[in-house]
């Protein structure tokens, strides 16, 4: 009988509309920039009004990102990158979830959010003068050509750059 009742609440389950929708997650960010991407977006629509807690699973456990009553609709919180005891988390791939207290569930959400605080690096690649041209009779003077790679920068056991 208790199996019987099990699956009968399992399938009426899969058949309720998710009590969340709409999510948006930022894929990367970077705690440490002063940019507008220094703090990772959770956004997600709620069907019903719930008493929620939002966080982000770390390898220490959860840090709550928020938690109180939320009214139906669009739900938008912040997470700055920190752990329950407010220091940076490494750089690595978290997941945020979403607690819906009335609803009584745990919804883990689909998209892992990547911390990064490696700077980009900037080098010159190449420079090189451009000869003279003519375009329609006229004669242009020639110019620089400046070649510039943007990308994170690597370093090897040795501790020199490393491409």
């Amino acid at each position: 009988m208790a199996t019987a009742t099990a699956f009968a609440v399992t399938q009426r389950l899969k058949l309720e509309p998710s009590p969340i929708s709409k999510t948006q997650v930022s894929d990367i960010f970077s705690p440490v920039c002063r940019c507008a991407t220094k703090t990772a977006n959770i956004e997600f629509s709620l069907r019903r009004a719930d008493h929620l807690r939002i966080a982000v699973r770390t390898g220490s456990g959860e840090v709550t990102v928020a938690a109180g009553t939320f009214p139906r609709g669009d739900v938008r919180v912040r997470w700055d990158g920190r752990d329950a005891s407010g220091e940076l988390v490494p750089d690595g791939i978290y997941y945020p979830l979403v607690e819906l207290q009335r609803a009584g569930r745990t919804i883990d959400l689909p998209n892992p959010i990547r911390v990064d605080t490696i700077r980009p690096s900037i080098r010159l690649a190449q420079t090189r003068s451009s000869p003279p041209y003519p375009a329609g009779g006229t004669s242009y003077h020639g110019g620089m050509i400046i070649a510039i790679l943007i990308g994170r920068a690597m370093f090897s056991d040795k501790g020199s750059l490393a491409e």
